[in-house]
């Protein structure tokens, strides 16, 4: 049974090449779309780092200065730190599961190359 199967993918399960095609192009284009996305969330990101660091040197050029209260000054350059550090943490996060995802599914598209060998090659259960 198993054999009949596996012939069954070998000579009628052939997705045409038009068709793998189609999801290729549908696939780059989903893609393409969410880093477009990405690049404008990486902007995003960007510009508050941007204005946190505007921020942070003028907290230390008034820590610079004296009788200002060092210990506030101190806290506030703390949380805008932390800020920039959770910032850069997601900006990280996004690209990585953006290229993820792209992987996942070009993975998937080779797949559908030889459905065949996919179903020949493929984990049985015991």
């Amino acid at each position: 049974m198993e054999r009949a199967v596996e012939q069954h993918y070998a000579h009628v399960i052939i997705l045409p090449e038009d068709l793998r095609a189609q999801v290729r192009a549908g696939v780059e284009s989903a893609i393409s779309e969410h880093f477009e996305l990405s690049d404008e969330l990486r902007q995003q990101f960007t510009k508050q780092l941007d204005k946190l660091d505007r921020k942070e040197n003028s907290f230390l050029d008034l820590a610079a200065e004296e009788g200002w209260p060092k210990d506030k000054l101190r806290t506030k350059l703390t949380a805008i730190r932390e800020e920039q550090q959770q910032i850069t943490r997601q900006l990280k996060q996004a690209t990585s599961q953006l290229e993820t995802g792209r992987q996942i599914f070009l993975t998937a598209l080779e797949l559908l190359d030889n459905p065949h060998e996919l179903y020949r090659t493929a984990t049985r259960p015991a």
